[in-house]
């Protein structure tokens, strides 16, 4: 069985890798990265790079059946402005990554060094972890701008730690059916997955305040830092929380009391470009304000009245539009903003320049608009009784 690690110990350990002070405090904010750091659930590496006074060190990287996050630090001693421009992350073929999402953060241009992570979230069930991990970091303003590193990864370190449970439980919220068909729990995560009766007359959007939660209550809530959520079709999605596999509770829930829907008859919006109009949305909460023409991009800018918390921004449409001949674009750009007294928030979007056949539609997927109310709590693990 594998020991509790004492935090102090594992903490002291990870800073000393080079440029990793900060990980130690962004570990934190995450139970299940922390749970698996304090289990000694890492593979030290250490690789480094160096070129024209720019210095990449892979420290370590944390990896499970779902998951691969990447410790790193950059040094810039070159006196020169840097950007982090593009990451890409191949397997030992060198052919991309399938069914991933690939996120890390900026490197500031006034920054000598930054530790963070790369986050490598895979949203398929069978998913293929590479041997080796060929990892691309491209930088804007160097010379010889791309480090390459090849990170080997021990696969026997994680084989077979996962927990799955079965829930097939429905529940009926305002007239719309929700099953909740099973719980996976990674040692980084844990993926919940919903099915929608295809019949409902809502489209759910989100769940508030949802979180697993133990027998004592520790809530374990959704990612927010990285992916919260994989949409696998229109009635079937898969959540992401934070992992309680190294804890191993006797009990489970799924616990939650507010739902985000809309009418699946009022979940687009139709903006006529030519006379800076909005044709159809959900209702009045929704403005267009303008429409700018640039030279490269057309930006709308709307506002969103909130009816909760004032503290929540929602990002409401969908990346991918379309205009009347059913030709897909993709936004170029979003920008969320707190808008005046927290109760009005700004959401401007860029989208390409071109001939669209007047008008679009934009997909809603979040939306200040709620169902349900009273507490909801679903089982997923239950305490075994000794007779």
């Amino acid at each position: 069985m594998r020991g509790t690690v004492p935090f102090v110990c594992v903490a002291a350990y990870v800073s000393q890798i080079p440029g990793f002070e900060a990980i130690v405090n962004l570990i934190r904010y995450d139970k299940g990265l922390d749970l698996a750091v304090r289990n000694d659930f890492i593979q030290p590496l250490n690789i480094s790079k160096e070129y024209d006074g720019v210095k990449v060190t892979i420290g370590g990287i944390i990896v499970d059946e779902s998951h691969i996050i990447i410790f790193y630090s950059i040094k810039n001693e070159s006196g020169k402005s840097l950007e982090l421009k593009n990451i890409e992350a191949y397997n030992e073929k060198n052919q991309p990554l399938e069914e991933i999402s690939l996120s890390w953060s900026g490197f500031d241009n006034n920054s000598v060094e930054k530790g963070s992570f790369i986050d490598i979230a895979f949203s398929g069930d069978n998913n293929s972890i590479p041997e080796v991990l060929n990892l691309s970091i491209e930088f804007k303003g160097l010379k010889y701008n791309t480090f390459n590193f090849s990170i080997h990864i021990d696969k026997n370190k994680f084989k077979g730690l996962k927990e799955v449970y079965a829930v097939n439980r429905t529940m009926e919220i305002d007239g719309q059916k929700i099953t909740f068909e099973k719980v996976i729990i990674y040692p980084t995560r844990i993926a919940l997955y919903i099915h929608y009766d295809p019949l409902n007359s809502k489209k759910i959007l989100g769940y508030p305040d949802i979180g697993i939660v133990d027998e004592k209550g520790d809530i374990f809530g959704q990612i927010s830092n990285g992916v919260s959520g994989t949409r696998k079709d229109d009635n079937n999605i898969i959540l992401y929380f934070q992992s309680n596999y190294f804890k191993k509770p006797k009990e489970l829930y799924v616990a939650f009391s507010k739902v985000k829907a809309i009418d699946k008859d009022k979940a687009e919006v139709i903006i006529d470009l030519k006379n800076k109009m909005i044709l159809k949305k959900p209702d009045e909460k929704l403005k267009l304000n303008d429409i700018v023409y640039n030279k490269n991009d057309i930006q709308l800018a709307f506002t969103l009245e909130k009816i909760d918390n004032t503290n929540n921004l929602y990002s409401p449409f969908y990346s991918e539009f379309e205009d009347s001949s059913m030709k897909k674009y993709h936004f170029l750009g979003e920008e969320i903003h707190g808008g005046r007294e927290g109760k009005v928030e700004e959401v401007l979007i860029r989208i390409p320049n071109v001939s669209y056949d007047n008008p679009i539609k934009l997909k809603i997927i979040d939306y200040p608009n709620f169902i349900g109310g009273k507490e909801v709590k679903v089982r997923v693990k239950q305490r075994e009784v000794i007779k």
